[in-house]
């Protein structure tokens, strides 16, 4: 997906000087550039990577909300299930809510990237996981429009 603009959620904003974080939305961005998304319109939901910590048995899973919708859209809500590609391994799934005051406004062909801390069992020693290595499906999505939510707010 050419031209794809890669945000941090608006109350993280101020991390925008952070090298590091730099280096990853253009990363981020490079990657969904060579995607391929079709022509549907809809909020693709992009599993990067997971980065388990035995320590704390939690896994912090990078994903990037990318909208191909037709408007801007200022709220995400969903689900997503995980499973991974081990025997004996259990990722707890997630429930996506993203407020306007949380996320911001999305325009079309920009995307949001969101690290979440997600529990882990079964792993007893810390490790990188790609894309591919973990198998996801996103369920009830529920999205608003910048321009419904500023209805309802007047």
């Amino acid at each position: 997906m050419k031209n794809c603009e890669v945000l941090l959620p608006r109350a993280l904003a101020f991390q925008a000087d952070d090298k590091d974080v730099q280096r990853e939305l253009e990363s981020v961005e490079e990657y969904l550039q060579s995607i391929d998304f079709g022509d549907e319109e809809t909020l693709h939901v992009v599993l990067l990577r997971g980065i388990y910590h035995d320590f704390e048995k939690r896994m912090t899973t990078v994903i990037a909300f990318v909208n191909k919708l037709p408007r801007s859209i200022c709220e995400i809500h969903c689900k997503i299930h995980f499973s991974p590609d081990m025997d004996g391994v259990q990722i707890a799934n997630m429930t996506v809510d993203f407020d306007r005051d949380f996320m911001g406004n999305i325009d079309r062909n920009e995307a949001v990237l969101a690290h979440f801390n997600i529990p882990v069992k079964g792993l007893t020693e810390d490790r990188d996981f790609t894309n591919k290595e973990i198998k996801y499906s996103v369920e009830d999505t529920r999205v608003t429009y910048v321009e419904d939510r500023d209805e309802e707010d007047n």
